[in-house]
């Protein structure tokens, strides 16, 4: 614009290795097709600075969820569900590309400008069956973030959720190898008064505040895996003080959290201990 350049918006963030995107589906209208694929975001830590700037530049990611709609290639509404489904956490990193032909305009509610737009019952129907399924791969990225596991079998974490009704608490896992290793370490009176630390720790678990904080889409720091494998080193060292066998110090090890967010973890961790 006046000879200087314009930095172009992308809110598929389309070019990143770490978006995932769906098959295009059609939605067939008096012989006109209406096209539609979804876009899910990674998540905000996953993402350098720069792309995190860019992520967010319409928004928080809560608000710039939903459907795109493009008409003749040019946006005329976004960030929004038509209210099919309510904005959410789980879906916030989910983006829908929606394209509809100008032959189509009679049936979209166009205003005079070409601003806004409203789909028609038959394509809302079909939306709304949609959005479910294409907010699918948010959810689970909310689920399951930060823990990038690679490894089949179980994983033993630190902090493991307990659900009652609506109510739900988090509690530190006893059977983690860190903790089992420490107890056993401790007489019976040591352990009881360890014991009521972890409950201490456990009682009062900053939910809200975590909350609050990744809802305004802050990030949460996580060591590096260098860091985790120098931590591995320290355990190790203490784990042959105490007679553990490698092969056994390492199984466990290497499906434990963190450790196991680090890919070829196990793999890395001999060729450091042996």
């Amino acid at each position: 614009m006046n000879g200087a350049p314009i930095d172009p918006i992308d809110p598929f963030m389309s070019q990143s290795r770490l978006t995932s995107k769906s098959a295009w589906e059609s939605i067939h209208l008096e012989g006109q097709e209406v096209r539609l694929v979804a876009f899910t975001l990674p998540y905000l830590n996953r993402l350098s600075t720069t792309d995190r700037a860019r992520a967010l530049r319409l928004g928080g990611l809560r608000e710039t969820q939903g459907f795109y709609v493009y008409r003749g290639s040019r946006l005329v509404i976004w960030g929004s569900w038509f209210r099919v489904m309510p904005r959410s956490e789980m879906a916030k990193l989910t983006r829908v590309r929606v394209e509809i032909p100008n032959s189509l305009d009679h049936l979209w509610a166009l205003d005079v400008k070409k601003s806004q737009a409203e789909p028609p019952p038959q394509v809302r129907r079909r939306l709304s069956e949609l959005a479910k399924t294409m907010m699918m791969p948010s959810q689970k990225v909310q689920e399951f973030r930060g823990r990038k596991v690679t490894h089949t079998g179980d994983v033993d974490y630190m902090w493991v959720p307990r659900v009652n009704g609506d109510e739900f608490t988090y509690e530190i896992n006893s059977e983690h190898p860190s903790i089992s290793a420490f107890v056993n370490d401790l007489s019976t009176e040591q352990q009881k008064q360890f014991g009521l630390v972890l409950e201490d720790l456990q009682n009062t678990f900053p939910v809200v505040d975590a909350h609050n904080r990744l809802s305004a889409d802050g990030v949460p720091e996580s060591p590096d895996d260098e860091s985790l494998l120098e931590r591995a080193l320290e355990g190790w060292l203490l784990a042959q003080a105490h007679g553990i066998d490698l092969d056994t110090f390492v199984l466990a090890t290497s499906r434990a959290d963190p450790y196991c967010q680090v890919p070829e973890f196990e793999k890395r961790l001999r060729e450091v201990v042996s």
